[in-house]
């Protein structure tokens, strides 16, 4: 999935992208002199605004963001050795994970000419107890802001969201600069992608319907290209971009977008436009005098979007029910149901 580029006439205050080391944060995002954590596209790991990356190993990355997914929580030993050592015995998992963390904490607290230009101590940000793992709640974290921003605004209506939040809103969406921990492939990793995909879509979504509210046609229209290039599959965005482009007297712009529509519906799913599609055509084209009025009705793409996330609290409470029973095993609680499944979704693949 590409990175979103939100351009400068879209959000005064966000600065644009750069392919830098370092990366560049959108201007109205302030971070203080900590440890940053940029888990977007590339893991990147700053001990302060000023310094470079550091280098980490792959596996160390991989830990430090499997830790920094759950920064608001402990997490366990025994969580994080089922995530990435359940294949190992559990003497040989247990010191896999003491070798890990060592190596993490050696490559976060390693100096080097690159590190010393800030002049700050090389303090790990990890903190460990014999029993659980956790970061350090006074790093900043890209997917962290990026998330509370969004669950923040989406409650809101687009009609009456103020310029101030949908100035936060777009600086936290150019936070997206790639697929959460692009390069990870480890199940846990793949989860969470899918998730913030999901929520990036949101986002777009939200900014799309609060500028075409706003009869700011091409600032909506900027939006709906990045959703469609998120997902081509949103038969509603295609809507509202014919709508959008009709409204605006670009009639021969409708056409195309609904053949585009057309085309990427029969090629990825063999299936025609929706009914409500089709008369939006026809009232581009003069067949009907008034335009129709939206549906609330969700489409075949959007039904397809609300099962993935369904899907994914069905895996997530899965995962709870799994470690519920393994704690419970493990403390000899004899009335606690073992190895309770979730009962799959009707029609659902295996």
């Amino acid at each position: 999935m590409r990175r979103v580029e939100v351009p400068l006439a879209r959000c005064p205050s966000a600065g644009p992208h750069t392919n830098s080391l370092v990366p560049s944060l959108p201007a109205g995002i302030t971070v203080g002199d900590c440890w940053q954590f940029h888990l977007f596209g590339r893991v990147r790991v700053l001990r302060s605004p000023v310094d470079a990356p550091l280098r980490l190993s792959p596996l160390s990355e991989s830990l430090l963001a499997y830790l920094l997914m759950s920064r608001e929580r402990r997490v366990s030993r025994r969580a994080v050795i089922e995530t990435f050592w359940n294949d190992q015995p559990e003497q040989r998992a247990r010191r896999s994970l003491a070798t890990a963390l060592w190596r993490l904490r050696r490559g976060l607290e390693a100096r080097g000419d690159d590190c010393d230009r800030g002049g700050h101590e090389a303090t790990s940000p990890l903190r460990v107890t014999d029993t659980t793992i956790r970061v350090d709640r006074d790093c900043w974290v890209d997917v962290t802001h990026f998330e509370r921003t969004a669950r923040s605004m989406l409650p809101v209506p687009a009609e009456q969201a103020s310029t101030q939040s949908i100035r936060g809103l777009q600086e936290a969406v150019a936070l997206y600069r790639g697929d959460l921990l692009e390069s990870l492939t480890d199940e846990w990793a793949v989860r969470e992608r899918e998730r913030y995909q999901l929520l990036l879509q949101d986002c777009l979504a939200y900014l799309l319907r609060h500028y075409a509210v706003s009869g700011a046609y091409d600032e909506a229209l900027g939006y709906g290209v990045l959703l469609l290039e998120q997902d081509g599959l949103r038969e509603d965005i295609h809507r509202e971009m014919i709508r959008l482009y009709a409204r605006s007297g670009r009639r021969a712009l409708a056409i195309r977008q609904y053949e585009i529509c057309r085309e990427t519906l029969a090629v990825e799913l063999g299936v025609a436009p929706m009914g409500e599609t089709r008369r939006l055509l026809d009232w581009v084209m003069g067949g009907i005098d008034e335009e129709p009025l939206a549906l609330d009705a969700p489409s075949f793409s959007d039904l397809s979007a609300m099962l993935r996330t369904a899907l994914d609290a069905q895996r997530a409470l899965q995962v709870v029910i799994d470690e519920l029973s393994r704690q419970g095993a493990r403390a000899g609680v004899s009335d606690w149901p073992q190895h309770q499944t979730v009962r799959p979704f009707p029609g659902r693949a295996s």
